[in-house]
């Protein structure tokens, strides 16, 4: 079953075709946007410390974390939520054979497919060719990157959803989303690298989830992370979905507890 929601999700993607061009051209103009503002302080060497890396691996930095690893949109899963619970949708759904928060996962999981497939890598193919663009030097760095990449979507996607669950009992998204919309850039390394954060505001950002969503995967994909403490990050990545599922299950427990006391 959970298969078949991601396909079906893959396929109501799919159906709208012109849609990809406009996805493509906004990627690129975003890292554009991106790449020309950190230009720009590498040429007045403004803020620049001396952990900074070099211009081309802060382009691939911002192409990766901010285009590629990062493409999904969880406001459109917040708001599904939201609207679920103030139509009454939500209670429809304890009825099914699977968990609500399972087919979330299945459902986004075909929606981010899409996004990377579709969307995501034309863009970054194409701005490859215009930016100079570092590619992994070692292939053990290649694999770790995947492997980063694929604990930092479920982390995104478990954040996302544990923020929308909060609807259950805020009854609004706009709050959530704006939170959630100003945290990410900071906290996941996507605008700002984490090394330019001041402490201890940088040692914090670097233990939270957020940064194995952006900064983790785009620093492993350059290979400025040693192997060995590469490995003890994944590590710590896993621990934070473990830990994320266990207060997303303690949440949809007190929420189907509330629908069934009401009569949901």
């Amino acid at each position: 079953m959970f298969l078949n929601i991601v396909t079906l999700s893959f396929k109501v993607n799919i159906a709208y075709r012109f849609d990809f061009i406009t996805g493509i051209i906004s990627e690129i103009v975003r890292a554009v946007a991106r790449i020309a503002i950190w230009a720009a302080v590498y040429e007045t060497n403004i803020l620049i410390s001396s952990a900074a890396p070099s211009f081309s691996q802060m382009t691939t930095h911002l192409i990766i974390s901010g285009t590629l690893v990062t493409r999904w949109e969880f406001q459109g899963l917040i708001r599904s939520i939201d609207q679920s619970v103030k139509s009454g949708d939500l209670s429809i759904n304890l009825l099914h054979p699977i968990d609500y928060p399972i087919y979330l996962f299945a459902r986004e999981v075909g929606n981010y497919i899409y996004s990377v497939a579709i969307v995501a890598l034309p863009a970054v193919l194409i701005l490859s060719f215009w930016f100079d663009f570092d590619w992994p030097d070692k292939f053990s760095y290649g694999l770790l990157f995947v492997a980063f990449w694929f604990v930092g979507f479920t982390i995104f996607f478990l954040i996302a959803c544990l923020f929308g669950l909060l609807t259950i009992w805020l009854m609004t998204a706009f709050a959530i989303e704006w939170l959630l919309e100003a945290l990410m850039p900071i906290l996941a390394g996507i605008l700002v690298p984490l090394w330019l954060l001041p402490e201890p505001l940088a040692t914090l950002a670097r233990i939270l989830p957020f940064a194995w969503i952006g900064y983790y995967p785009s620093q492993i994909y350059l290979g400025r992370i040693e192997l060995g403490v590469a490995w003890i990050l994944l590590v710590g990545g896993v621990l934070w979905v473990g830990l994320l599922v266990c207060w997303i299950s303690f949440l949809w427990h007190r929420a189907t507890k509330q629908f069934t006391v009401h009569g949901g």
